[in-house]
């Protein structure tokens, strides 16, 4: 009896301190969070249509794929290959540009023919709220465990903003790690990972559009095992013509690109260009699609064809914005939208959210004083034994007086 209650004393004591470590870290990283204004979202409005192709027809096209996870952290994230072998595989698969997106984790890909950026997938948060932080000048480990609201993502989006040339959100559909009233809110980022091989977020990217964000489309595996083929060659970017790895940012930023699901990295058509010209765009195809859909505000279908290689939209005067999805079977290609703006200012999704500093100021000190009292609740005992060897009660184990 006295040794199993010994025992539960050092468990006690064990669990007392890894809470307090987890409280302590949580603390750091949740006060280092701000409360912002966030602008009223509108729609797309103005009498211009912004066309990320730009009308273009001739060029090559590159193939992509930005989110590969190898082993990595001895072995403890999930990855099962090597970055050679990885690199082999896509290789053979015809990629023209891969990257390797290890968890907190910067692995650059060297010795291939393929062009390739620095990436690395941020979060470690228990939703799996996470981001794609292109070309960074570290890894940034700022991130929040557990719960996270509007304000808090939107803090981590700027802290890996300041530091990286382009963001991606990651998968938003999974465990929700994006609810649409964030979306709505949310700036500071520039691509969203529409396609990957375990998730469609098409009506997660129609909720962004709808309030108004210019934020374009990227396809990527989310690759941790080579050896599946469902992990392999299914979703990635086709980029146009890049010319080196300095234009690999510059082309998804401007949405120069549009997305593919396909198998073994091959799809039974092409974009060959969309052009723009007055209120019409026309989509023109490799080969005849077997559906060809555009989508406006709020997902809704606005218009379909069937076995067409050139099909052409007029923009109504309560359109916003337009993405057209061409289908094939199980084939899927998506377009980035063409969106109706001022004609002055290239449409940008930064800027739409400014710190409070007075609401800010006191979050801070609302984390303080909850973390403060939840370890007060902890080492209670303790702190009455130190109140009354400064006199100030009397404590005779867990009968508690004050003194006169």
């Amino acid at each position: 009896m006295t040794i199993l209650k010994a025992g539960m004393g050092v468990l006690s004591k064990t669990g007392r301190f890894f809470i307090t470590v987890v409280i302590l870290l949580s603390a750091c990283l949740y006060i280092r969070c701000s409360i912002y204004s966030f602008q009223e979202t509108s729609p797309f409005q103005g009498s211009h249509l912004y066309n990320p192709y730009g009308g273009n027809s001739s060029g090559s096209w590159s193939k992509a794929n930005f989110h590969t996870h190898a082993i990595a952290w001895g072995r403890i994230t999930n990855g099962h290959q090597t970055p050679e072998e990885i690199i082999d595989v896509y290789k053979n698969l015809g990629y023209d540009i891969l990257s390797i997106s290890n968890y907190h984790n910067i692995k650059e890909v060297t010795g291939s023919a393929m062009k390739s950026i620095p990436v690395y997938e941020h979060g470690y948060n228990i939703f799996k709220t996470h981001r794609l932080v292109f070309e960074p000048s570290r890894v940034n480990f700022f991130d929040l465990p557990f719960f996270q609201t509007t304000n808090m993502k939107q803090s981590v989006i700027n802290a890996l903003a300041n530091e990286s040339t382009c963001i991606a959100l990651n998968h938003p559909v999974k465990r929700n790690g994006y609810p649409d009233k964030d979306l709505e809110k949310l700036s500071g980022y520039d691509l969203m990972e529409v396609l990957n091989h375990s998730a469609n977020s098409a009506v997660k990217w129609d909720v962004v559009l709808s309030a108004g964000k210019p934020v374009w489309c990227v396809g990527n595996d989310d690759m941790h095992n080579a050896e599946k083929e469902s992990e392999v060659g299914v979703c990635w970017a086709m980029l146009y013509d890049v010319r080196d790895s300095a234009d690999i940012t510059e082309k998804l930023k401007k949405g120069n690109a549009y997305i593919v699901k396909g198998k073994k990295g091959v799809s039974g058509n092409a974009l060959k260009s969309l052009v723009v010209k007055a209120d019409t765009m026309v989509v023109k195809l490799a080969r005849p699609a077997q559906t060809v859909r555009f989508i406006g505000q709020q997902g809704v279908v606005r218009q379909t064809a069937a076995q067409q290689d050139s099909v052409a939209y007029v923009f109504r005067a309560d359109d916003t914005y337009i993405r057209t999805e061409i289908i094939d079977g199980d084939d899927m290609i998506y377009l980035n939208p063409v969106i109706r703006y001022d004609g002055v200012e290239t449409p940008s999704n930064y800027g739409t959210a400014t710190v409070n500093i007075i609401a800010t100021m006191l979050y801070r000190v609302l984390v303080l004083l909850i973390s403060g009292g939840v370890l007060l609740l902890l080492y209670r005992r303790s702190f009455y034994r130190l109140l009354a060897a400064l006199g100030k009660i009397r404590y005779r184990g867990r009968r508690l007086s004050w003194d006169a």
